[in-house]
């Protein structure tokens, strides 16, 4: 990362400042596209190098979507705190006069082909204003076939989607049936937003965006490890209604700041590499959670794998401690007194 201070959007109020600050964050991580790209995967976001050149291309109009800004200023060493100040700062833009003027871009061509009003006006027709050419009989099977889609489109969005402006809110809302029983990755909507709340309110800082992507799954797999639930990364009813419990999560999240003190309190011997190691690793967030493709899960400032943890015979929730996981990793250090154990793109 740059010596400089880390570029802040509050200032930008249009989408070219926003841009551009976006564009100096990245020139402050030192890091390329590709090089973002393979961070973002590594913390089970989905960040194309292309993706990210475009998003901050001048000559691309609109704003970025907020999941590619989370996952985007993530890459670059951004904390949870400032990722959420990137969101809020796209949000204050999208909500501006000047940003909700702006014209609509035109829609790209579509091929030639008939419609669903159109599919649904000759699967009504009179069967006589029917023509029995093949054109005619290939026209109606492409039809029933867009029907068909449509319809399973519907029902999908309406399963997947759950609509804002449902009247019902809190806990009500969440273990109501107007939620479903079983949230994963990509279910956007009110239920979405309340178990984001809910992660809140049990100390587990992200953003609020009614949007289940990986970061919310991450912190999902926190908590089921924290609260003794069996770590799936779904937010299933038994995992709602923990949400839902007063009971609080311990050990509480440490800060950026105390993160980076007691790490250094304990690596006294080489206090900066091991700061450098665990940001790389775990950008200093404690309850840090990834699974790799081979869904092998990682926990922690200095991401112990599952097969570790066996070895240590310790829990997902011990790894958690940020305490446990700073004394952890200094016994792995102190036996040969480098970093050789860990690697960090």
């Amino acid at each position: 990362m740059g010596s400089a201070s880390i570029p802040d959007p509050k200032d930008a109020s249009t989408t070219e400042e926003l841009k551009a600050q976006l564009r100096r964050l990245k020139a402050w991580s030192g890091l390329s596209f590709r090089e973002l790209e393979r961070r973002a995967d590594s913390a089970g976001d989905v960040l194309p190098y292309s993706t990210g050149s475009a998003m901050l291309s001048p000559r691309r109009r609109g704003l970025p979507r907020e999941e590619l800004i989370a996952a985007f200023t993530r890459a670059c060493g951004c904390t949870p705190e400032q990722i959420s100040g990137w969101i809020e700062a796209r949000r204050r833009i999208a909500a501006s006069p000047a940003t909700a003027a702006l014209p609509p871009q035109p829609a790209p061509p579509q091929p030639a082909v008939p419609g669903l009003r159109q599919c649904l006006s000759t699967a009504l027709a009179p069967r006589r204003q029917r023509a029995a050419s093949m054109f005619g009989r290939s026209r109606r099977k492409f039809c029933a076939l867009a029907i068909a889609s449509a319809l399973l489109l519907l029902v999908g969005t309406t399963g997947a989607v759950n609509a804002l402006s449902a009247g019902d809110t809190g806990k009500s809302m969440l273990l109501s049936d107007r939620c479903p029983a079983s949230m994963g990755l990509n279910t956007y909507g009110k239920c979405a937003r309340e178990l984001q709340r809910g992660l809140q309110r049990k100390g587990l800082r992200l953003p609020e965006d009614a949007w289940y992507g990986p970061f919310t799954k991450q912190r999902i797999l926190a908590f089921q490890a924290l609260a003794g639930l069996p770590p799936t990364g779904i937010a299933d009813r038994q995992t709602q209604r923990a949400l839902l419990a007063d009971k609080p999560v311990t050990p509480p999240q440490w800060s950026t700041a105390a993160t980076e003190r007691r790490i250094r309190e304990v690596f006294k011997e080489a206090p900066g590499q091991a700061v450098t190691l665990a940001r790389c690793l775990s950008y200093l967030d404690s309850f840090w959670t990834i699974a790799d493709k081979h869904m092998v899960r990682y926990w922690g400032l200095f991401q112990f794998s599952d097969l570790e943890l066996l070895d240590f015979r310790a829990t997902p929730a011990q790894a958690l401690n940020p305490e446990w996981n700073i004394q952890q990793a200094y016994s792995i250090y102190s036996r040969t007194r480098d970093f050789r154990h860990w690697t960090c793109p």
